[in-house]
């Protein structure tokens, strides 16, 4: 009987930078691509932009990146930023889109705030993070449900539902990160645009400007 040679998966790691004009100067884009080559990047994406914009150009070839190395189960990829902050301002997106790299089994590293989602502890303080932001979408979910049964009341037909809980729940979180297009968020919740139009506009979430 022969044993099975177990794979190595290749570590690939991914390096974003991110500078705007109010950042002091330890977190400047030098000493930041410094610290990504230190710990042997092979790709390395920097740019000066607001961290509460999620329409950064490399921001986008970034996320790009790792979620199509993260498409060959050959690949153990990690991405890895100097700050949280630097990754994105609003906490909201922040949690969101780490959530959506350990799905695609992207590994999240931030060196200032030690977090690194491959270890139990990592993973453990981003669950702690992954709470806070429950507890604001369950607040939003309720508000949501409050204005589905006043519109039942008034004799508005709302029709049995079609999506489960999650998808609901992940179509409204993404809805109010104001980054996404609705196309996009439909892709991502696995639903067609029309159908997010319509538990949207049901759900009497308020529109984006």
């Amino acid at each position: 009987m022969t044993k099975k040679k177990k794979i190595e998966r290749k570590i690939i790691k991914v390096g974003y930078c991110r500078v705007s004009t109010d950042d002091k100067q330890e977190m400047s884009l030098e000493n930041q691509i410094a610290m990504m080559k230190e710990r042997n990047c092979d790709y390395i994406f920097s740019e000066n932009g607001s961290g509460r914009n999620d329409n950064r150009p490399e921001f986008k070839k970034m996320l790009k990146c790792v979620f199509d190395l993260a498409e060959d189960e050959n690949n153990q990829v990690y991405l890895i930023v100097f700050k949280n902050d630097r990754f994105s301002r609003r906490f909201r997106t922040l949690i969101t889109y780490i959530d959506d790299l350990i799905d695609a089994g992207v590994n999240y590293v931030s060196i200032v705030e030690n977090i690194d989602t491959s270890s139990i502890g990592g993973m453990m303080f981003f669950q702690i993070l992954s709470s806070f932001n429950e507890y604001e979408v369950n607040n939003t979910r309720e508000r949501v449900l409050i204005g589905l049964e006043r519109a039942k009341m008034k004799g508005k037909k709302l029709g049995r539902p079609k999506i489960s809980q999650s998808q609901f729940n992940k179509l409204i979180r993404l809805y109010q990160l104001n980054s996404l297009t609705v196309d996009e968020i439909a892709r991502r919740c696995k639903i067609k645009s029309s159908t997010a139009y319509k538990y949207l506009r049901q759900a009497n979430i308020q529109r984006r400007r």
